[in-house]
């Protein structure tokens, strides 16, 4: 396997990409494998660990290649907004991440049309903006890039946050943008007013009863990638709390198989995707 660290900013060894290579041999009936970006949650605070390198080895099992960001939270970085490229720097960061994925493709062994991003939680909602806002003027301009460089194939997004409305997880926006909820930047990264037709393939999964992220920001986004026409796939469970992650005994005091089954979902909906 090979394994790489990308660092985002000099002197701040706490912001990098972390790849997860996958070994290829000559008798392996294919050689091109597709990439699986994953943003852990942790309300812009911290990346949860259990929704890092679990996910990743989920993935690898299924014959992806993977990447983890761990990318500027409050407890790493003192302002999460970046002034001069006029975007939140986990936005910028998630999407720098999907350029070097595709700039080291034909290194690593990845199709590069098929790179799915996935979060967690406050990283749903990185996943969601590499998704959504791909688009971004200042984040392209930022990036230096062609338009659609950045921009994922398909999204996995799990118990996400995505509104700063009624629904929203406050303290995930307030850690983001600051307290000022007038400032328009609140309503810049409410991602379900700003889904077009243009966005990628969309998986959403989550709890009716998750009490630290209502389902309605799963359902709000839903809805908005209906009305835009974007193809996308949408389960809600009955039970089970915020952050199970994938389910097992590694992550929770109690396995979850049946909520535990949307990475198995997940893998299926991406195979008619990916066309794999």
């Amino acid at each position: 396997m090979l394994n790489e660290k990308f660092y985002f900013y000099e002197g701040n060894t706490s912001v990098y990409l972390e790849t997860f290579i996958l070994n290829d041999y000559p008798t392996y009936s294919t050689h091109i494998r597709p990439m699986m970006l994953i943003c852990p949650g942790g309300g812009y605070s911290g990346c949860s660990a259990r929704e890092a390198e679990p996910i990743a080895r989920a993935y690898m099992a299924e014959g992806y290649n993977t990447a983890i960001l761990y990318y500027s939270v409050k407890g790493n970085t003192e302002e999460l907004y970046d002034f001069d490229k006029d975007v939140t720097k986990p936005h910028y960061e998630v999407a720098k991440s999907i350029c070097i994925i595709r700039d080291n493709a034909e290194k690593w062994n990845i199709d590069p049309e098929q790179i799915a991003v996935i979060g967690f939680s406050a990283g749903g909602h990185i996943a969601g903006c590499a998704s959504i806002l791909w688009d971004d003027e200042k984040l392209i301009k930022a990036l230096g890039c062609e338009k659609g460089y950045n921009k994922p194939n398909a999204a996995v997004l799990v118990y996400p946050v995505i509104s700063s409305g009624d629904k929203a997880h406050k303290g995930s926006f307030r850690n983001l943008l600051g307290e000022d909820e007038t400032n328009p930047n609140w309503q810049r990264y409410s991602l379900e007013k700003q889904v077009k037709a243009e966005n990628p393939p969309t998986f959403l999964f989550h709890t009716s009863a998750d009490g630290a992220v209502p389902v309605q920001n799963s359902t709000d986004l839903g809805t908005a990638l209906a009305n835009a026409g974007v193809h996308f796939e949408l389960h809600v469970v009955p039970e089970g709390g915020h952050g199970m992650s994938t389910g097992s005994r590694e992550v929770l005091p109690e396995k979850n198989t049946y909520n535990g089954r949307w990475v198995h979902w997940s893998v299926l909906w991406l195979e008619t995707i990916f066309g794999i």
